[in-house]
């Protein structure tokens, strides 16, 4: 019998009995505190290497990489020019969990992208919210600005 734990510590006791009969089972109680770490988060969703990211017109759908584990997808917007220090992000969407998976590594959504912005996509699992990613001088692009992450889906 297997128990999931989340991340955390946890105080945890194994019973183990045999099946031998005679003289009769024997058995064996460990009882301590083991620390259940959370899994790695997913990959990055729209970054370099990555399918780019395509919207339809008049800008109501993204396409983009579909990512092993993701449970939800966050999209983060902010006004063109404001790349390298985003502001807490204008038009930013936590926890799309409704997609199409298009078959080929792909995935669409709905997102109406406002007029004039930017947007990167990243990927959330129940225990991590994937990278956004560096610009070009290696920075992750969560240090500049403010960001606002969308963290684990919920």
């Amino acid at each position: 019998m297997g128990v999931t734990l989340p991340p955390g510590t946890h105080e945890v006791t194994a019973i183990v009995t045999d099946s031998c009969a005679t003289p009769e089972p024997g058995r064996c109680e460990v009882s301590g505190t083991v620390t259940v770490l959370p899994s790695a988060p997913p990959s990055e969703a729209s970054g370099r290497g990555r399918p780019p990211l395509l919207l339809d017109r008049p800008a109501t759908k993204v396409t983009g990489e579909k990512v092993a584990d993701a449970v939800a997808y966050n999209v983060c917007a902010d006004a063109i020019g404001s790349w390298y220090a985003p502001s807490a992000a204008k038009g930013s969407l936590c926890t799309v969990r409704a997609w199409t998976d298009n078959g080929d590594g792909t995935l669409t959504f709905d997102y109406g992208v406002p007029a004039g912005s930017w947007i990167l996509v990243t990927a959330s699992t129940p225990c991590a919210e994937g990278p956004a990613g560096a610009g070009t001088a290696g920075t992750e692009r969560t240090t500049l600005g403010s960001w606002e992450p969308c963290g684990a889906a919920p």
